[in-house]
């Protein structure tokens, strides 16, 4: 990945970051964010507007979503296993895990 996308914001709001990939479906990544996100609110909650982008290429997953009318984001490294969930916006400071 040779473009240079901002510190802050989502990944997904940039054409030329979503066209390097296509929309997938992760279980494990899917729990994931459930698990996390149930661990910062302190009970269930209800998970939003998913958007998952897989790039082959870098073996790696990015996964915006809404919790509560907050975006949080998932980026995960399939091949060597690390990931982590962030919250943007509506939280002081960001939530990371």
């Amino acid at each position: 990945m040779k473009q240079t996308f901002p510190r802050y914001g989502s990944f997904a709001d940039y054409p030329e970051f979503t066209e390097l990939g296509e929309p997938a479906h992760n279980e494990y990544l899917d729990a994931f964010e459930k698990k996390t996100c149930q661990e910062m609110f302190g009970s269930a909650i209800k998970i939003n507007n998913f958007f998952p982008i897989y790039i082959a290429k870098h073996q790696f997953f990015h996964e915006p979503f809404q919790v509560d009318r907050r975006i949080w984001g998932v980026i995960y490294f399939e091949d060597i296993k690390i990931g982590g969930s962030c919250s943007f916006g509506g939280l002081s400071p960001y939530r990371c895990r």
